[in-house]
């Protein structure tokens, strides 16, 4: 009997997730939870590849009831400034019905694709461009 449950339980943990990493069956709306904890959340730049000596290295992302809204420092590598926070844009989380799909959709039509979302810990592609990024909550 405990060896029956084991295998269950175990085989519920690998089911449970996707190969995108984020827990299959989130909710559009938990995603915008996630990322900007159901007010604002600050997420710091880890790494990106290509290397991008002009790039966004803290973001800050509120919630907006039906959409986030992202806003950046950028952080220049040659001259080592940073820049007065910007606002980036409006994302909407796609959604299959109210189940997330993969990606966050900007009004100007660039998107990110999230390949893994936790509360601490975001990994997207970011398109155009193809930027594999890598962000941590500075919110814990």
């Amino acid at each position: 009997m405990v060896r029956l449950s084991s295998i269950l339980f175990f085989s519920t943990v690998l089911l449970s997730c996707t190969d995108d990493n984020f827990p299959e069956g989130l909710y559009d709306y938990q995603v915008v939870r996630l990322l900007s904890n159901e007010t604002t959340k600050t997420w710091q730049l880890l790494n990106i590849e290509p290397e991008s000596c002009d790039s966004t290295y803290y973001y800050e992302m509120s919630n907006q009831v039906d959409s986030i809204g992202v806003a950046g420092i950028r952080w220049n590598c040659q001259s080592g400034d940073y820049t007065d926070t910007i606002f980036i844009d409006h994302a909407t989380p796609s959604s299959l019905g109210l189940t997330f799909s993969d990606s966050l959709i900007f009004d100007d039509k660039t998107y990110w694709i999230v390949d893994e979302v936790t509360s601490t810990s975001l990994k997207i592609r970011q398109y155009p461009g193809e930027h594999h990024v890598r962000l941590v909550s500075l919110d814990q």
